[in-house]
């Protein structure tokens, strides 16, 4: 199934979601993430209300896979980039926020098996 999305219900969305490039106009990376960042949050629209619980499933996908350290991609999923695209919709189906902390557990146990698999340090 395609992934659709709607941008027209965020504030300024022509501004904030979308930018100018050799007279080409591209959606803004910020925007794309979210877009996306709604199928790993099992979550189809940012609103006023669920603004929160988006954030921390940001948050707990972040850690999952270890993307803390990834400043842009942390900025990607702040608070307030979050905030700012209250309205955006998507046709992603909502799952309970348990669902996507399993699929976090199972990202780590994946993680940690194949960690264990490299050789240790000094012994290539």
């Amino acid at each position: 199934m395609a992934l659709n999305y709607d941008l027209g219900d965020i504030k300024d969305y022509e501004t904030l979601c979308y930018y100018e490039r050799e007279g080409e106009t591209h959606l803004h990376p910020n925007t794309e993430h979210l877009i996306w960042g709604c199928m790993s949050v099992d979550m189809p629209v940012i609103s006023e209300k669920n603004c929160d619980e988006f954030f921390l499933r940001c948050q707990m996908v972040a850690a999952a896979w270890l993307y803390t350290n990834d400043k842009s991609y942390m900025d990607r999923i702040s608070f307030k980039n979050i905030h700012d695209h209250i309205g955006l919709r998507t046709n992603v189906s909502m799952k309970p926020i348990t669902h996507t902390l399993k699929r976090c557990q199972n990202i780590m146990k994946a993680d940690d098996y194949y960690r264990h698999q490299l050789p240790a340090k000094g012994h290539v």
